[in-house]
């Protein structure tokens, strides 16, 4: 038996419902930075890259920046430099063996055996109050000749510099300390709004088909939905456009060759002119599927 994941259809104009849907504005994509509190816990976030620090590149063992990050323990040495440490024991340090001496490794057995400065940072507030913050090396690397100097974000590159120069682009070297408590709304936001998009393009193909759309609409337009709410409406409309298309006869199969002869087959669900391939890329959920025997 053949199965195929099945499409949903767009527009028959002559069912469209006279209505449409704003999307809340969530407090928590507004991120606030903490003031640095030795011993304390953050997740750091690039003011110029809009993202977290995070381990990535060459197998996950490069500081990197992501949609994500790492929560990080930022704890004052007694000589008022910082060391910054994931996990109890890996630590962020300047690596001098590299091509290129910009790149940050983890490491959790070495730091008593640094003696360039390699595992300590000076963090410093960029003006009082505002609670944002530049990061520099306290390395020296006289071997490689490498200019040594703040942590930051290099356009085009996902790897955290150490050489950004903050004269001349202050923001991808500056960083927000983000609580996790801040952190984890943050992220509980993204995930709301990515679902929610796709929610939005159930509303309005059920909507031109005629669906009542009242309840789904009501949570995409509420700022307390979380990601799973929004999802579950999705599948509710998704099921009731599937209903319909199949109750009117609305599904073809079509089958195309690739250049090596080998065939596929794709199942469309028809809705005037239009041919809707899958519904897990327009509602980002997998949504049904239809066996073999529908119409050509």
């Amino acid at each position: 038996m053949f199965v195929a994941m099945a499409c949903l259809g767009l527009a028959l104009p002559i069912y469209a419902q006279d209505v449409s849907w704003t999307a809340p504005t969530l407090s928590a994509l507004t991120l606030t930075g903490q003031t640095l509190e030795s011993g304390s816990s953050y997740y750091l976030y690039n003011v110029g890259a809009g993202m977290f620090y995070v381990n990535g590149n060459d197998y996950g063992t490069e500081a990197s920046l992501g949609s994500t990050g790492l929560l990080v323990a930022l704890t004052a040495t007694t000589d008022g430099n910082y060391t910054i440490c994931y996990d109890s024991n890996k630590y962020l340090y300047y690596d001098y063996n590299t091509a290129f001496g910009a790149h940050f490794w983890y490491d959790g057995t070495k730091i008593s055996e640094s003696s360039n400065g390699a595992y300590y940072f000076e963090i410093t507030e960029t003006s009082e109050g505002s609670n944002v913050y530049s990061i520099k090396s306290k390395a020296t690397d006289e071997t490689n000749n490498v200019t040594i100097g703040y942590l930051g974000y290099e356009e085009g590159s996902t790897e955290i510099a150490i050489n950004v120069n903050l004269e001349t682009n202050a923001e991808n070297g500056q960083w927000l300390l983000i609580s996790s408590d801040d952190y984890d709304a943050y992220q509980a936001a993204v995930a709301a709004n990515v679902s929610r998009e796709f929610l939005l393009n159930a509303l309005t193909d059920a909507s031109e088909l005629g669906i009542d759309t009242e309840d789904a609409g009501e949570t995409y337009e509420s700022a307390e939905a979380t990601a799973d709410e929004i999802v579950s409406a999705t599948k509710t409309l998704a099921e009731e456009i599937q209903a319909k298309g199949t109750a009117s006869g609305d599904v073809v199969k079509r089958t195309t060759t690739d250049e090596d002869g080998n065939e596929e087959t794709t199942l469309y669900q028809k809705v005037g002119a239009n041919l809707i391939p899958n519904p897990s890329f327009r509602y980002g959920i997998a949504c049904y599927t239809y066996e073999t025997g529908v119409p050509d």
